[in-house]
């Protein structure tokens, strides 16, 4: 089990030791929490309305009251699953009695049943429950961690394809609306890819549903998300379509494998956002601001009809919807995928279709010389060792498409994507819980940086424990220790030339290596891409690097400002893109391996950044959030800003709608969060200097 219940006292902290998460709530002194059965939890389950309160460890105490201490989105349900209210909509209000289940969805999944009269009151950070007589009240909670549950070992022939993608979609835990939910697509099958493996068996989904795709790796790669997520029977066939119960529901074009992915993507997204829509006349009616929209605009959808229908019937139906209609209201993709056509890239869908990822082929195979150029103008900055060195690498640029992040996997480094690595992702699944708080490791070889460390980089939030070291000119065999301990994240900071790591008695060639430890890494130095690969064939699960030379200043800038990213729970990918979208840094900067994790969790569940205007009333001001989805908050997931009057929850991905605010209520809402990330009339901005400069 990875859950963990700690008991402090007047605190209890819940871990996720696979994922390093961690929750607390609040009970009175003199209760004595107490192990319990997590049957209590279990009287009601329903698979195909998402609704399941299975938890693997319980704890019990008898009180009066509890207390979470954070701004979470959570929900009150009666045992049947039946919703009774939203706790942020619930303040004042008197529940009779009855027994209960407060659903609360942060980093993990953590269930509270009691049963009484109660009442609930909203505290400086967080709420508070206040029930009528002392009760046993029970806390329960369950890892949302994603994992491959098996292996599928195919051969190099075509045919193996086509059935490891009839084999994806029996992930799905549901294929009701509710599966545009995350936590209701369980991770697909790890792929491994053999020359010598027997044949994979066939599985023949049963939805009604087929994909006819060309017999090319290109096309059926492109085809992996959509057949995931429609479990449709995948078939050989030159003239690309959707079948539902043998009637054509969508053609796709055919002239190139780009073109075809281009068509199967506007499908994926146009049948995801009508079933994230779909989904509220389940067990999660919550008022969805998308939905607002679509209802002002009078679209004429009717969507309890829509969520009764089986699968095979919804996707005809959601196709008759325009596709103008979805893209008002869909979110912002969060990772386009380039893939190439190469056998082995077999082995990367598991991981693309678990983030839900647009998946597309190069559309330029061949080197670009553009990209090249811009390395070798990025490569006139003079951060070097005393020898140049030249990686000789092949650059590739990726198209980006309009998703958040962009990631490749083929051969060559990418400009202005990241560089996919299976390995990255396989060491993340070997890697064993941890019981220990995130550890970090900042070294500084390079006395001229010396001013990067000495910003406060990372563990600014005391509920998120960090334990964070630093040490100067490290040694060889210092550095070689450091780099196979077990530690979350390394942040290296001094020479690097593509090959090596320079120390102050010599270098470090990482491709020596073969039990690197650390989890997730920073090297910000000259060329380090070559490094990077190196860790992450090793045994390091992603992380960031240079593909050319960086100048000294402002390496220390992108320094400070990525970590900070990730130490506010964006990912690699996404720390990247945001700082790119601002202009903060170019190209030479891309991750490698997985570089969609995410070291820590987000304070606020989905890691957002505030774009405020000034407006033409003294003291008040225009805001709008920009969400950026995350391992822990995927695509499908809700935010709710805890600002102002803002009552409707939003797409993650999205953004949401402008809202006016008093100097105060912004202010309130930019403390929520220790360090958010603020566009302040276009500048980018850390929320605590925000306030000090405009709202102080």
């Amino acid at each position: 089990m990875s859950i963990v219940f700690e008991d402090h006292g007047e605190t209890v902290r819940i871990r996720d030791e696979t994922n390093q998460r961690q929750y607390r709530l609040t009970i009175p002194a003199d209760s004595q929490l107490s192990a319990s059965d997590s049957g209590v939890f279990s009287p009601y389950r329903d698979d195909e309305a998402g609704i399941d309160f299975a938890v693997e460890e319980t704890r019990t105490f008898t009180a009066d009251t509890f207390g979470v201490p954070e701004l979470v989105v959570g929900l009150i349900r009666r045992l049947d699953g039946s919703l009774v209210a939203d706790i942020h909509d619930a303040g004042g209000k008197r529940f009779p009695e009855d027994a209960y289940v407060v659903e609360l969805d942060p980093h993990l999944k953590v269930f509270i049943r009691f049963e009484g009269a109660f009442r609930i009151i909203y505290e400086e950070e967080g709420f508070r429950v206040l029930l009528e007589d002392e009760t046993e009240i029970y806390v329960g909670a369950r890892s949302v961690s994603r994992t491959p549950r098996r292996t599928l070992t195919v051969d190099e022939s075509i045919e193996s394809v086509y059935r490891v993608l009839n084999q994806f979609g029996d992930s799905l835990v549901t294929l009701s609306p509710e599966r545009s939910w995350p936590t209701l697509r369980d991770h697909p099958p790890r792929v491994k890819h053999d020359p010598t493996a027997e044949t994979l068996q066939e599985r023949t989904p049963e939805t009604g549903i087929e994909l006819h795709v060309p017999r090319d790796r290109e096309f059926l790669y492109a085809a992996a998300p959509l057949a995931y997520y429609l479990d449709a029977h995948v078939v050989p066939s030159p003239n690309p379509r959707v079948l539902s119960e043998g009637d054509e529901v969508a053609s796709f074009a055919d002239a190139s494998a780009f073109a075809f992915s281009q068509d199967v993507q506007e499908m994926l997204k146009h049948q995801f956002t009508l079933d994230v829509l779909t989904r509220l006349e389940g067990f999660y009616p919550v008022d969805l601001f998308e939905r607002e929209l679509l209802t002002y605009a009078d679209v004429g959808i009717n969507w309890r009809e829509l969520y009764e229908l089986e699968l095979s019937e919804r996707v005809v139906r959601h196709q008759e919807i325009p596709r103008s209609v979805t893209r008002r209201v869909e979110p912002r993709w969060r990772t386009t995928a380039t893939v190439t056509g190469a056998v082995e890239n077999v082995e990367t869908l598991p991981y693309l279709i678990d983030e839900l990822a647009l998946i597309q082929p190069l559309r330029e195979p061949k080197t670009d010389p553009e990209a090249s150029e811009m390395a070798e103008a990025v490569s006139s900055f003079l951060r070097t060792p005393a020898e140049d060195s030249e990686a000789g690498h092949r650059f590739v640029s990726p198209e980006k498409g309009e998703s958040i992040e962009s990631v490749y996997a083929g051969d060559g480094v990418p400009v202005g994507s990241s560089k996919l690595l299976v390995e990255g992702y396989e060491a993340d699944l070997s890697r064993e819980a941890t019981p220990s708080d995130i550890s970090i490791q900042v070294v500084c070889n390079d006395e001229s940086m010396r001013h990067e460390v000495e910003e406060d980089l990372y563990g600014g939030r005391e509920e998120f424990p960090f334990t964070v070291e630093t040490a100067f000119g490290v040694s060889v065999s210092e550095l070689r220790d450091i780099l196979q301990s077990d530690r979350d994240f390394i942040h290296y900071i001094g020479h690097l030339d593509g090959e090596y790591f320079y120390c102050p008695d010599g270098r470090l060639d990482p491709a020596e290596l073969d039990d690197v430890g650390v989890r997730a890494f920073l090297l910000n130095g000259c060329e380090s891409f070559g490094q990077a690969e190196a860790l992450v064939r090793a045994g390091a699960s992603g992380g960031i690097a240079t593909v050319s030379r960086v100048a000294d200043e402002r390496a220390a800038e992108v320094g400070v400002m990525v970590a900070k990213l990730l130490d506010e729970g964006f990912s690699i990918r996404g720390a990247l893109e945001l700082a790119r979208d601002h202009q903060l840094i170019g190209s030479q900067y891309v991750g490698v391996g997985d570089s969609g994790l995410s070291l820590v969790q987000s304070e606020g569940g989905i890691p957002t950044v505030t774009d405020v205007w000034t407006t033409n009333e003294a003291g008040m001001y225009s805001v709008v959030i920009k969400t950026y989805p995350s391992d822990g908050a995927g695509m499908g997931s809700l935010y709710r800003p805890f600002l102002g009057r803002v009552e409707k929850y939003f797409m993650s991905g999205g953004e949401t709608a402008r809202v006016r605010v008093t100097e105060r209520e912004l202010q309130e809402f930019l403390e929520q969060d220790y360090l958010e990330p603020v566009v302040f009339e276009g500048e980018f901005f850390w929320s605590p200097d925000v306030i000090e400069r405009y709202l102080s």
